[in-house]
C-alpha cells in the first residue's frame, strides 16, 4: 500500500499543470487557446514571455525531479533503488502528460523528463541539453531539439558507458531511455507535421 501510495503522489505531483494555473490564474490567459495551445513551457514563453516560459520550465522539470529524490534511497521488495526511481520518474512524466486536470490532455513531457533524468543521470542528461542547444541554434525549432535530445540521451549513455567501462551499465535504463524517446517523437507527431508542411511555430511572440 505504501509502495502504492508514493506512486500516486509522483503521478499527481507529475499532473500539477503549472503553465496552465499560471497562465488563468495571472494572466487570464488559457494557454490552450493560443500559441500552439501546449501547456507546456515554450507556449508559456510565446505567449505569456520568456519569463514566465523560463519559470513553468523550473516548475515543470522539478516535478520529475523532485519524486525522484525523495525516493533517491528507496528499495521496495520487487525493485531496487534505480528501477524504483525510473518507475515514480515515469509516473511523474505521465502525469504531465495525461493530468486529471485538465481531462487527460497534458503537456508534451519535456521538461518533466529533464528533471527525472538530471538526478539519476546528469551528466548524460547535460549533454543531450547541450544537443537541444545547439538544434535550437540551428533551427530555431523548440520542438526539434526536444525530439533530438531525447533520442541523444541513449546514444549518450551507452557512449559515456563505453569511455567509462568501470561505471555500472544498466540494459533497463538503456531500454528506459528509448523508451522515453519514443514516447516524445509521439507526443510530438503534430509539430514533425507542421515542420514537414512548413507550418511549425517558433518560440518568440512573434507567433502568437
Amino acid at each position: 500500500m505504501i509502495d502504492l501510495g508514493i506512486i500516486f503522489l509522483s503521478f499527481l505531483v507529475g499532473s500539477i499543470p503549472n503553465g496552465y494555473w499560471i497562465g488563468k490564474i495571472f494572466f487570464k490567459t488559457d494557454l490552450r487557446e493560443h500559441g500552439s495551445h501546449n501547456i507546456g513551457a515554450t507556449n508559456a514563453g510565446r505567449v505569456l514571455g520568456w519569463r514566465v516560459g523560463f519559470l513553468v520550465l523550473i516548475l515543470d522539470a522539478s516535478k520529475g525531479a523532485i519524486p525522484v529524490l525523495l525516493c533517491s534511497q528507496v528499495e521496495t521488495i520487487l525493485l531496487g533503488r534505480l528501477e524504483w526511481q525510473l518507475l515514480i520518474g515515469f509516473v511523474a512524466i505521465l502525469g504531465h502528460t495525461f493530468t486529471p486536470f485538465l481531462g487527460g490532455k497534458g503537456g508534451k513531457g519535456v521538461a518533466t523528463a529533464l528533471g527525472v533524468y538530471l538526478v539519476i543521470i546528469p551528466l548524460v542528461t547535460l549533454g543531450a541539453v547541450g544537443v537541444f542547444l545547439l538544434v535550437y541554434y540551428i533551427f530555431k525549432f523548440v520542438s526539434l531539439g526536444s525530439i533530438l535530445a531525447s533520442w541523444a540521451m541513449p546514444l549518450l549513455y551507452e557512449a559515456n558507458n563505453f569511455l567509462s567501462p568501470s561505471e555500472p551499465r544498466s540494459l533497463l535504463l538503456l531500454g528506459v531511455l528509448v523508451g522515453t524517446a519514443i514516447f516524445i517523437t509521439y507526443l510530438h507527431r503534430d509539430n514533425i507535421k507542421r515542420m514537414y508542411n512548413g507550418k511549425e511555430l517558433r518560440a518568440t511572440n512573434g507567433n502568437r
